[in-house]
């Protein structure tokens, strides 16, 4: 494997499902390797190379990639964007049942009000220690 710019961070190989190669949503890639990361990185399908989460493009206000804040293995979570219904979704998932507050953490609160501000939908998940999740959908607009 060729070192990526995530460092050793493998969320985006766990938490999203990815329909081109049949992953289902939190669980691991089978090409997914332990201290490896992506064993098919310079081959990996051109879905994994487009794909690049809020830490790595440096989205979140407030937040440096210099810093541990963010990044998805050190934060416990992971944000994707996608549209639905002509409007931006953020997605901010709280995957680890081992840090249930994380969506709490500094910069959090004010960065959701903002991008509620923008006019997206912003939708909170926690997955629980049961293997479920409960989910709250913020949103601005009436209806």
């Amino acid at each position: 494997m060729t070192e990526s710019l995530c460092g050793n961070c493998s969320v985006c190989c766990k938490i999203p499902s990815i329909p081109e190669i049949n992953k289902p949503s939190n669980t691991w890639c089978h090409h997914y390797a332990k201290r490896v990361g992506c064993s098919i990185y310079q081959d990996r399908p051109q879905v994994c190379r487009d794909f690049k989460c809020y830490w790595l493009q440096g989205v979140l206000a407030g937040y440096s990639k210099n810093r541990t804040g963010p990044r998805p293995d050190k934060s416990k979570v992971f944000v994707l964007e996608f549209e639905r219904d002509g409007r931006v979704v953020i997605q901010l998932i709280a995957y680890s049942p081992l840090h249930p507050r994380a969506l709490e953490a500094p910069g959090y609160k004010n960065w959701i009000k903002s991008a509620l501000d923008a006019g997206s939908v912003v939708e909170t998940i926690k997955i629980l220690g049961t293997g479920q999740w409960q989910k709250a959908v913020l949103d601005k607009r009436p209806g």
